[in-house]
């Protein structure tokens, strides 16, 4: 009698979720949720801003982005290795993107040409 209500309480213990199980899960790294915040501030448009869809953003200065945001942000004022640091998220989170999608126009020459 009491094995059948022991039964009963560990399998409905089972299906309820327990607060606790959840603590170690970690958020978005924190280049993604800084690149967050600086992109989703609507005072530095003219420096980056979201594109139309809102799925990825433009960098329209990068020269002000390096010298006045990544300090902000970061812990260092490098352009490129921002760019890096986002290319090497995107490889490893979606390996099926390759890498040319993911380069910054400054690093694509061909991207510019005319013919």
């Amino acid at each position: 009698m009491g094995s059948a209500s022991s039964s009963s309480s560990s399998s409905s213990s089972s299906s309820m979720a327990r607060p606790m199980e959840r603590i170690h899960e970690k958020g978005p790294p924190p280049l993604l949720t800084k690149t967050f915040e600086m992109v989703e501030d609507p005072s530095m448009e003219a420096i980056v801003s979201w594109n139309e869809a809102r799925i990825s953003f433009i960098v329209w200065d990068s020269y002000r982005l390096a010298s006045n945001l990544l300090p902000k942000y970061f812990k260092h004022n490098n352009f490129s290795s921002f760019v890096r640091q986002l290319n090497t998220y995107v490889a490893q989170s979606k390996p099926e993107v390759s890498k040319k999608e993911t380069e910054c126009d400054d690093e694509q020459p061909e991207a510019r040409r005319s013919d």
